[in-house]
């Protein structure tokens, strides 16, 4: 089994504090409006992929660094963030479409369940053609036992020195 991935809002709000940065230069460097940004530090929970490799790609923070597994999110400092050889992140739809064709056990009907969504509007939004909320990815990721990594990539060193 899968272990289960989570999204560390902690270190989306506490960003600025955690890169030693004001948030306006932190918004300029991932080309977000203020407007958004502000929306997203009140519900961090609520963050698109779409946003959060924003954020990853504009600040060279590998997407990784955003997620934990177990109870530990803990909020690091710049140099465990921010690398030097940082390579883009992006998001995959053409690997979920792979999953959704070669895995019996995973069609967009019960992606749909799982979520609440109707199957048209939630395959919509895990092609990434409309918003998706990174709460959402993880939902159907752990109802069909998969890897968020495999179609969030990330092709940064896990741990860096």
């Amino acid at each position: 089994m899968i272990e289960r991935n989570h999204l560390n809002t902690n270190l989306i709000t506490s960003l600025s504090s955690a890169l030693l940065m004001p948030s306006f230069k932190i918004r300029e460097a991932v080309d977000i409006p203020r407007s958004t940004w502000y929306d997203m530090m009140k519900t961090p929970d609520a963050i698109t992929i779409q946003q959060l490799l924003a954020i990853s790609n504009g600040l060279h923070i590998p997407v990784r660094r955003f997620f934990y597994t177990g109870d530990n999110n803990e909020i690091g400092r710049r140099n465990d963030y921010i690398i030097d050889n940082y390579y883009p992140c992006h998001y995959d739809a053409d690997a979920l479409k792979s999953v959704v064709n070669n895995r019996p056990d995973v069609t967009w009907m019960k992606a749909a369940k799982a979520t609440g969504m109707s199957y048209q509007h939630l395959q919509k939004s895990l092609l990434a053609e409309t918003r998706l909320p990174v709460t959402r990815l993880l939902t159907v990721c752990e109802t069909f036992e998969l890897d968020p990594f495999e179609v969030i990539i990330d092709p940064n060193p896990l741990h860096v020195d």
